[in-house]
């Protein structure tokens, strides 16, 4: 009874933490990837400023950060990998010393068998909350999607086209004007294009130039 006890205990320790530092490993994992493909795709341009021991200097932090998450990952593992085999080896002594000591009033045959099984629970218990754990970390993914899916959206802001004489929609000649225009992806988010003022008359050719990262994307 008190090793069933120890178990449940144990299991609900373990997924409940476990589930928390897959969810910071996954999170931590993400600004690696991003400034990684972000460092690919202005790889000329941080040659051409100078900056690679910069960009470098970050990317090892983003790492680092993401490595002490995959290393407490790791050792939660650990950790409850050894505890399930320590209670399944003293369930084992315990079954055997039965065994030893009445082995005159019980069957040989059940004894037996009931050895053998006694053997394989420690390969058994340990896959089974393992997997369970598996499927439980696995759920992470699903949670974050979840969470991204109950982000508001942005409202509709595009204005209707004009409409001349014959009912029909039309431009009659394209024009862009920026006054004083601030934005961000997300309210939880740094500002990326701040403050812009800029008009674009119709006609007009105009290249955007600046480093990586400096919104020419966005803008």
């Amino acid at each position: 009874m008190s090793s069933q006890f120890q178990r449940v205990y144990l299991v609900k320790t373990f997924i409940r933490t476990l589930r928390e530092t897959a969810r910071v490993e996954s999170v931590t994992n993400s600004p690696v990837l991003t400034h990684l493909g972000e460092t690919i795709a202005g790889a000329s341009t941080i040659r051409a400023f100078d900056k690679i021991n910069h960009f470098k200097k970050n990317h090892f932090g983003l790492q680092d950060t993401n490595l002490l998450a995959m290393i407490f990952n790791k050792g939660m593992r650990s950790w409850f990998n050894v505890r399930i085999k320590l209670i399944s080896q003293l369930i084992i002594l315990f079954s055997f010393t039965y065994c030893v000591l009445f082995k005159e009033n019980s069957d040989p045959t059940v004894i037996a068998i009931m050895m053998v099984y006694l053997v394989q629970i420690q390969t058994s218990m340990s896959n089974f909350f393992s997997n369970g754990a598996t499927v439980e970390v696995q759920m992470v993914s699903f949670n974050r999607l979840v969470n991204m899916l109950e982000i508001p959206q942005e409202a509709e802001q595009r204005k209707p086209l004009p409409i001349n004489a014959f009912g029909e929609q039309f431009i009659s000649r394209g024009m862009i004007e920026f006054d004083h225009f601030t934005m961000k992806y997300r309210p939880d988010t740094d500002i990326v294009l701040n403050d812009i003022c800029l008009k674009i008359n119709h006609g007009e050719k105009v290249g955007v130039v600046g480093r990586t990262g400096a919104g020419k994307s966005t803008l």
